[in-house]
């Protein structure tokens, strides 16, 4: 629960000021297209670990400046460095947290789990909003070697940077770029809800 609270409390305290900022330095901006703005794109896809940063709205806007290939890479590099400081805050900060919280025991089990199944979670929860960060912290609390952890994180990484880059590019073509924005932001909404509901069907 701490874990999935680190992106959570960030969005509700600053959520609307960031969507404005968004808004007024990113897409109002007439000058996006440079090299200062792949830098821009990829730190905010980097940062949204920790600040509420709409990552989905954010690759599909850069797939319809930059074109599907050159957004892909970005897209695929903001989310990496992401990935990177997600793992390192659940290594370095999480552990002394969990010792102190959680039975020997249960951690046992748990790292059991992580090691035989972990790497189907970050897969799998990647696209999610607030999971996919808890389960790059949670693969770092636990320290999952680094042979499991980046293979299916880089992998799930690069679907996301090219579909995401490709629905801004095909959106900006077709004249309908705000409603693939919209989109990008409610379709991750709606598949978290249904994940929610079926691990809370089954219990879990």
């Amino acid at each position: 629960m701490l874990v999935l609270l680190v992106p959570v409390i960030p969005f509700a305290l600053f959520g609307a000021q960031s969507e404005a900022w968004f808004q007024a330095n990113v897409i109002d901006r007439a000058e996006f297209e440079s090299v200062a703005a792949m830098f821009a794109i990829a730190g905010a896809l980097a940062a949204d670990i920790l600040l509420p940063v709409p990552s989905s709205a954010v690759m599909t806007f850069s797939g319809s400046v930059f074109g599907v290939l050159k957004a892909a890479v970005i897209n695929w590099l903001g989310l990496s460095c992401g990935s990177a400081i997600g793992y390192g805050l659940g290594y370095w900060f999480g552990k002394p947290l969990l010792t102190r919280l959680a039975k020997q025991e249960d951690t046992a089990a748990t790292a059991g789990w992580m090691s035989r199944f972990g790497p189907w979670m970050l897969a799998a929860l990647r696209g999610l909003p607030v999971l996919a960060e808890a389960s790059l912290m949670i693969a770092g609390v636990y320290r999952m070697s680094q042979r499991l952890f980046w293979p299916p994180v880089l992998i799930a990484n690069a679907v996301l940077a090219v579909i995401f880059a490709y629905l801004g590019h095909a959106a900006k073509g077709e004249g309908w770029l705000g409603m693939a924005l919209i989109l990008s932001i409610i379709l991750p909404l709606v598949l978290l809800l249904l994940w929610l509901t079926v691990m809370r069907k089954r219990g879990l």
